[in-house]
């Protein structure tokens, strides 16, 4: 009569990372990385036989653990099979029996053990920051609404600056070079407008008189008499302010 035993047959993964899985894969059966690739490689691979059903289940919940995709299958087999000829024996894996339930929580514990030891240091680390941007922010409000202290009083001594002495001299020949200046100006004003005036001659002249430049270039002759007298009247009060000696040479 045969005997029953019960096969755990891999199909592949869910996992995000491929590589991750093998190393799960390598610890979970206590195989190196490349005999666990090979596995995949080959899915769908039988991973194990055993004769209790409690085992193979327990293998196949650890496998879903690290987003393994198995199933556990039944099959009959004659006492003169031998264990040996499961498909891992071409991988290198340990035969179904070295699968033992202790092994299997051990190392399921470790992973456990791993992964909560992960979280811990992670949730460590969040609330150091939260906790340090929490207290910088706190730090910052009350400052904003502490009352600030009063500057104290500071002495201050006026230094005594002596008013820098101007020279009659210096005053007259200022004056007189403000007044070349302003003459300069008004010559170029007065052939300004001697050259407006010749416009506004040959203007009156053409035919039909183009009224628009006309009324133009008076616009333009008024401007340039009304600038001609602001022009004098700062020389008048540029003379004004020289010795009563040096007024007569000013004259134009």
């Amino acid at each position: 009569m045969g005997k029953t035993y019960y096969k755990i047959k891999l199909y592949g993964h869910t996992a995000e990372n491929s590589q991750r899985f093998v190393k799960d894969l390598s610890v979970l059966l206590g195989v190196d990385e490349q005999a666990a690739f090979d596995l995949l490689e080959s899915a769908p691979a039988v991973i194990g036989r055993t004769p209790s059903q409690e085992q193979a289940e327990h293998l196949q919940q650890r496998l879903a653990l690290i987003r393994g995709l198995c199933l556990v299958e039944a099959e009959e087999s004659d006492e003169a099979v031998s264990e040996s000829t499961v498909d891992q024996a071409d991988h290198g894996l340990p035969t179904p029996e070295t699968y033992d339930i202790e092994e299997l929580k051990k190392k399921d514990s470790f992973l456990s053990y791993m992964w909560l030891s992960a979280l811990v240091g992670v949730t460590v680390i969040a609330l150091l920051v939260g906790g340090t941007i929490f207290l910088a922010q706190w730090w910052r409000l009350s400052a904003s609404y502490r009352p600030a202290s009063p500057p104290p009083p500071v002495e201050t001594t006026r230094p005594e600056t002596s008013e820098p002495t101007v020279s009659l001299a210096d005053v007259q020949r200022e004056t007189e070079e403000e007044i070349e200046g302003l003459k300069a100006e008004l010559q170029e004003l007065e052939f300004q407008l001697s050259w407006q005036t010749d416009e506004l001659e040959q203007l009156h002249r053409k035919r039909p008189v183009p009224y628009d430049m006309v009324q133009a270039m008076k616009v333009q002759i008024a401007a340039t008499r009304e600038r001609m007298k602001q022009i004098e009247g700062k020389v008048y009060r540029s003379r004004a302010q020289l010795p009563f000696a040096t007024r007569g040479t000013q004259h134009e």
